[in-house]
């Protein structure tokens, strides 16, 4: 595994540009992608003071698993 953190300038706003590389990764891929994708917004979330609920955290995963499977579905919260 390799993570490179990057400082990055976006819309005036100073931020970290993540690449996070994993060569031998197996089973579901894209559920290993979307839980890393939905703990990388809880981070961010935390990091500008915002709450970071699990309930949150479910439609991050729920939206990420279903961009990378080609298909959007829309997170169920309650």
């Amino acid at each position: 595994m390799t993570v490179t953190l990057t400082p990055e300038r976006r819309d005036g706003a100073l931020g970290t540009h993540v690449v996070w590389r994993e060569d031998d990764a197996t089973g579901d891929v894209a559920a290993y992608t979307a839980g890393l994708h939905a703990h990388l917004a809880g981070l961010d979330r935390a990091a500008r003071g915002l709450p970071s609920t699990v309930t949150r955290w479910g439609a991050d995963l729920v939206i990420a698993l279903s961009e990378l499977q080609g298909r959007y579905i829309a997170p169920r919260i309650g």
